[in-house]
């Protein structure tokens, strides 16, 4: 019985029937432990954010993380030569060289063990080779590696801004149809040196469902457990699972050409900020946000972020490429996202609700483990509910 009370009966046969109560508490975490009676659950909400797969990576290649992390160049003409870039990065060379020409990319490449291959065979300094060379300290390059036909392995020890070039030697003819060039540069531990398209694999992306497990020992690989469809491709919120309410606060817009920029030099940078509709975006969404392009395009955030300054304002985007890459105004800006859809996250200034179907889940008598795929879980449980009868 609760303390300090009393109860008088005055016949057998009387029955006290109490409840303890339901005692509410919150808890939050990406797994949340509490004991419970057996009950449903009160509550239990998930986050759902937007995720951005880095195979493996720190942060996203320029290159996307894919099995060739050279981005795909420009088509060039030169001295005689033509360099025709075809849709998966290849070039197609064609024409008699009137001197030695070259054909480049520029990208950054992280530290780390690689290799450049793609050089058809018959090359060499006397017709053509493909080599890679460090682009920083302005003029001064120097040369790292060189294909002629067999690949070529290579070593840096820090992050550089490098080169890959196709050299064609003064008086090299190319066959009747072309000389195609694959250019390759993979990690070391990638065996298999069959040409691949640059690729970005470190997209960013939504959640379709949320997958929920509980159990008193934490094992997701078993049940029970719930799947919940959140009817479509969300990127950001919070998913109330008892009530069915899905609330998006977050979501992912591309940065089209059709934009307007202002752009801003720096010594060693470019800068194009693109402001967005603050009816629509919260200020301040571009906190904490996602490009797809990093660190190609390094998006800078309110407040110092790894040592990047502060921009005024935000309500907007501020994209800064290295003036090494080349683009120096807007309309070449617009040309680059044009051939490289731009993707940032942007949080909504009016959340959208989506109502899907609710769903239950009993705690178990004991220790409960409740976890989520999607991120942190919310759960809401009672303390008590347990009723005692005494019979007098």
């Amino acid at each position: 019985l609760p303390p300090e009370t009393n109860y008088l009966v005055d016949n057998a046969g009387f029955a006290i029937t109490f409840g303890r109560g339901e005692t509410e508490e919150t808890i939050s975490g990406p797994i949340v432990t509490f004991n419970g009676d057996g009950s449903p659950l009160l509550g239990l909400s998930v986050a759902i954010e937007p995720v951005q797969n880095l195979n493996g990576y720190d942060n996203p290649w320029p290159a996307g993380g894919g099995k060739n992390l050279l981005p795909k160049g420009e088509n060039r003409a030169s001295a005689g030569i033509t360099f025709s870039v075809q849709d998966n990065g290849e070039v197609v060379v064609t024409g008699t060289a009137e001197r030695t020409t070259f054909w480049a990319v520029q990208f950054t490449i992280p530290a780390g063990s690689y290799i450049l291959s793609g050089c058809p065979s018959g090359g060499g300094a006397s017709t053509y080779y493909i080599d890679v060379r460090n682009a920083q300290g302005g003029a001064g390059i120097s040369g790292i590696a060189a294909d002629a036909g067999s690949g070529s392995a290579f070593t840096i020890s820090e992050s550089l801004t490098a080169y890959v070039n196709i050299r064609i030697a003064s008086g090299y003819a190319a066959p009747s149809g072309g000389l195609k060039i694959s250019p390759m540069i993979r990690l070391s531990s990638v065996s298999d040196a069959t040409y691949a398209p640059y690729s970005n694999i470190c997209p960013i992306s939504g959640w379709t469902e949320a997958k929920v497990w509980r159990e008193a020992t934490y094992d997701p690989t078993t049940n029970p457990s719930l799947t919940i469809d959140l009817d479509g491709t969300r990127y950001g919120g919070t998913l109330d699972v008892l009530t069915g309410v899905l609330t998006v606060t977050k979501v992912i817009r591309q940065i089209t050409s059709s934009n307007s920029f202002a752009s801003l030099t720096g010594t060693n940078y470019y800068q194009f900020t693109y402001y967005f509709d603050q009816n629509s975006y919260a200020n301040g969404a571009s906190k904490n946000a996602m490009c797809n392009l990093f660190p190609k395009i390094t998006l800078l955030q309110r407040g110092t972020v790894s040592g990047l300054v502060a921009y005024d304002g935000d309500r907007g985007y501020r994209f800064s490429l290295n003036s090494d890459f080349g683009i120096t105004t807007t309309d070449q800006f617009k040309a680059f996202i044009t051939d490289n859809p731009l993707y940032v996250t942007a949080e909504l200034a009016t959340p959208l609700t989506v109502q899907l179907t609710p769903a239950t889940l009993s705690t178990l008598v004991g220790e409960n483990n409740v976890w989520a795929d999607t991120g942190d879980v919310e759960v809401s449980y009672s303390y008590g509910g347990e009723v005692t009868r005494i019979l007098v």
